[in-house]
């Protein structure tokens, strides 16, 4: 008996870990074997647990489509908030010796930390462009950001993505409550295969931040 959920699974993870080792033929090729199968089994970004008790673990789709920039915007100047500074007391100088590696802790501390801050329910934005690398014509459907920390309400996208020509997206969300918020990436659907396109594990040359806080 064949088992659709794992023969979708196999090839996406195919597709994903032998990408920059196959032609565009094999390209299109698999992708349009791994429609048909997801057609009977659609893919998810879960753990796939077979009957034997074994567990196959999640593939998600990073090159179809290609991500070459992600970047959160800041809001328009009308809405943005502002620090107003009180006037301090004076108070005694406090002398703090620099400890040797410290800023470059400090710098990978902050790769990645946005420098304005976003509004509790106020529609943000992170900006996106993504490619597709297939000669035909690419539906990617329920594109949602993906974050941790905060409640954050994502908006579903759909987009169709023409061959070969760079394409700026832009994803939308609402923080609905105050606090600390990462965005992790993006969540996609697309060839049958829902996928979690984490910054962390985005596939070279492109270099991210493992998030953006």
């Amino acid at each position: 008996m064949g088992h659709p959920a794992l023969a979708t699974r196999h090839m996406t993870f195919l597709l994903q870990t032998m990408w920059s080792h196959l032609s565009r033929q094999d390209h299109r090729d698999m992708a349009i074997q791994l429609q048909a199968l997801s057609a009977q089994c659609e893919g998810g970004p879960v753990p796939l647990v077979l009957e034997t008790g074994e567990v196959i673990p999640p593939a998600n789709l990073t090159h179809v489509p290609s991500c070459s920039y992600f970047n959160p915007r800041p809001l328009p100047p009308a809405r943005t908030p502002h620090l107003i500074k009180c006037k301090a007391t004076q108070g005694p100088f406090i002398f703090t010796p620099i400890h040797f590696g410290s800023l470059e802790r400090k710098t990978k501390k902050d790769e990645g930390k946005m420098e304005y801050l976003w509004v509790e329910d106020d529609i943000c934005e992170v900006q996106l462009k993504l490619t597709n690398p297939l000669p035909f014509e690419l539906k990617v459907s329920n594109m949602r950001l993906l974050t941790s920390g905060i409640v954050f309400e994502s908006i579903p996208e759909t987009i169709i993505l023409p061959p070969d020509s760079p394409t700026t997206v832009n994803l939308h969300g609402t923080p609905k409550e105050v606090g600390d918020l990462q965005i992790l990436g993006y969540s996609t659907h697309t060839l049958g295969v829902k996928s979690n396109c984490r910054l962390k594990n985005m596939p070279l040359p492109n270099k991210f931040p493992a998030s953006f806080s």
